[in-house]
């Protein structure tokens, strides 16, 4: 059993110890959730564990940037980076030198830092040969510097073409749901694939109304 300083916590403890104390590093993980779910959330708890290297592929660096800053996360250990054409066709078109200029930009990260592609759609567009080579390069420099890569899926109705590359080559997943009960909003996270050992079989419930917090009659909180 991997022990847990082989491994890198997300910040979110029910969710550490589902996972048995964090994320291993080197993992490349795959966080999917609905466009309309509040995700972010998620990530900006990932995000201030420790450093990273943030790419933001739709969304202005400044908004992410005050994004970050509302959450409180501590502005000098964020690298916030815009990528990203707005369709389709200019990201395959411009994919290689999109994803080249990514990899150049976290080849050289200090040890155990997070990188973010939020959301890496827009890389899902490119030639496979481009995307692939992406994710294996990505993968290469988290091994090295025992760091953890998170990549936020939008979970919608158009789904990039190579998606399943994205599902394949994760070592772990996360899944977001968001359902609008007459209680409110429902949302829960699942993680069903983690390579290397059975995924867990349990839900985490989260508020994320206002940072997250998590349902304690839960039986993993």
């Amino acid at each position: 059993m991997t022990s847990m300083i082989d491994r890198l916590p997300t910040g979110i403890d029910s969710l550490d110890r589902l996972l048995d104390g964090g994320i291993p590093r080197g993992s490349l993980v795959k966080l999917a959730a609905p466009p309309n779910s509040q995700a972010e959330i998620l990530i900006h708890e990932m995000v201030a564990a420790r450093p990273t290297v943030y790419l933001t592929t739709m969304r202005p660096a400044p908004a992410v940037r005050d994004s970050l800053d509302r959450a409180g996360v501590p502005p000098d250990g964020v690298a916030v980076k815009e990528f990203g054409p707005a369709s389709s066709a200019q990201a395959a078109a411009g994919a290689p030198s999109m994803l080249r200029e990514a990899i150049a930009l976290i080849d050289e990260i200090p040890p155990e830092t997070t990188v973010v592609v939020d959301p890496v759609d827009v890389f899902e567009w490119a030639e496979t040969d481009d995307y692939l080579g992406f994710l294996n390069d990505l993968s290469g420099v988290l091994t090295r510097t025992n760091s953890i890569g998170v990549l936020h899926c939008l979970d919608g109705q158009a789904v990039p073409d190579h998606r399943d590359v994205t599902d394949y080559v994760a070592d772990i997943a996360f899944q977001l749901s968001a359902d609008v009960t007459d209680d409110g909003i429902d949302t829960r996270l699942s993680v069903p694939k983690f390579r290397g050992r059975s995924a867990p079989q349990e839900t985490v419930k989260l508020d994320l109304s206002g940072g997250i917090t998590v349902d304690l009659s839960r039986n993993i909180a």
